[in-house]
């Protein structure tokens, strides 16, 4: 079953649980098919998601790897200490909606 995080939460929790505060993408989705067993199967749009994800929301920040090349590939991902999206208390399952 897909696990019951936001792909937002499930970056963040990626990016927390490394060493430096800063992955790739590849390593992100390295933890992400290391931690949930969804990740592993034969569907692969997830990626998609989590690339979706990192480049859309201002929850995160892209660190040049190289910054003679800010074309390149492979640039570092890291949370931005600025975002609503903290996570403080540790809760990162979905907020589920209510209808009214």
């Amino acid at each position: 079953p897909k696990p019951p995080y936001s792909y937002i939460a499930l970056i963040t929790m990626a990016i927390r649980d490394s060493a430096g505060g800063r992955l790739t993408l590849a390593e992100i989705n390295e933890y992400l098919m290391g931690k949930f067993p969804f990740f592993r199967g034969s569907y692969t749009g997830w990626r998609n998601s989590v690339r979706h994800n990192l480049s859309l929301n201002d929850c995160f920040v892209k660190v040049l790897r190289d910054p003679s090349r800010p074309w390149g590939k492979d640039n570092y991902w890291m949370l931005n200490p600025n975002s609503e999206y903290t996570f403080a208390d540790g809760v990162f399952r979905r907020r589920r909606y209510r209808l009214s």
